[in-house]
C-alpha cells in the first residue's frame, strides 16, 4: 500500500469469506467481518500512537462502525463506501432461491478480479450492515474523507452524499473522481486519490502535535 511505502504502519486484514471461495462467503455473518477488523485494530494499538481507519466498498462501512465504537481513532478514509448498492434489493430476494448470481461487466484491465459470482446470501449481511451504519452515522465524529468515482457502476451514487450529510463529523470532505470506477484504489486516478489521502493524514497528525 502507498502509505506503507511512506513509512506508516499498515494493517489490511483479509475478511472472513474473502479470498477463499464464494460458498464460504455465503456462510459468514457481518459481525464476523467487524470482529476481524476489531482484532486488527487492537494489534495496531500495541505499537501505534495514532490510528486511522479506512476501507473500500463494504470495508468502508466496517471502518465507519469501528470508528463509532472507538472514539480515539483519529481519522476515517472511505473509498467508494457501499452505503447504497445498485440492485441489492433484487439480490436479497434472489438469495432465497439461489446461491449465486454471475457477475457481468467489470474492467478487465484492473488487477483486482474478486469472485466471478455474487454470493447472494452474503448480500443479506451487507444489507444488515448498511442498516446499522445508517443509524450510527450521526454518532461518528472523527475527521472523514470520502473518495468516490463517477463511473462507479456498482453503487447508487447518491450514497456518498447521504453519508456526508448524515455523518456527525464537522470535518468531512467528499472528493469525486471523473474517470474512476468502483475499485478506485486500483483505477486510473489512483495517484490523485493517494495524494489527497496522504494530505488528509498529514493534516490530522499535524493538528494533533
Amino acid at each position: 500500500m502507498f502509505l506503507h511505502q511512506l513509512g506508516f504502519t499498515v494493517s489490511a486484514p483479509l475478511l472472513p469469506g474473502h479470498g477463499t471461495a464464494p460458498q464460504e462467503l455465503n456462510q459468514v455473518l457481518w459481525t464476523e467481518w467487524l470482529n476481524c477488523v476489531e482484532n486488527a485494530y487492537q494489534q495496531l494499538l500495541e505499537t501505534c500512537r495514532a490510528v486511522f481507519v479506512g476501507g473500500e466498498s463494504m470495508g468502508a462501512l466496517l471502518a465507519l462502525l469501528l470508528a463509532k465504537n472507538h472514539s480515539e481513532i483519529v481519522g476515517i478514509m472511505l473509498y467508494a463506501p457501499a452505503l447504497k448498492i445498485l440492485k441489492l434489493g433484487r439480490a436479497r430476494i434472489l438469495s432465497h432461491f439461489r446461491e449465486y448470481r454471475w457477475k457481468k461487466g467489470g474492467d478487465p484491465s484492473l488487477p483486482w478480479k474478486g469472485y466471478r459470482v455474487v454470493p447472494l446470501k452474503a448480500t443479506r449481511q451487507i444489507h444488515l450492515l448498511q442498516s446499522v451504519i445508517m443509524k450510527s452515522l450521526p454518532l461518528i465524529n472523527q475527521p472523514t474523507i470520502i473518495f468516490q468515482g463517477k463511473k462507479d457502476k456498482s453503487l447508487d451514487l447518491r450514497g456518498p452524499s447521504i453519508l456526508l450529510e448524515r455523518l456527525g463529523a464537522k470535518d468531512k470532505t467528499l472528493l469525486w473522481y471523473a474517470d474512476s470506477q468502483h475499485c478506485i484504489l486500483l483505477d486510473h486516478e489512483f495517484e490523485q486519490v493517494a495524494d489527497s489521502g496522504l494530505a488528509f493524514v498529514q493534516r490530522i497528525l499535524n493538528d494533533k502535535i
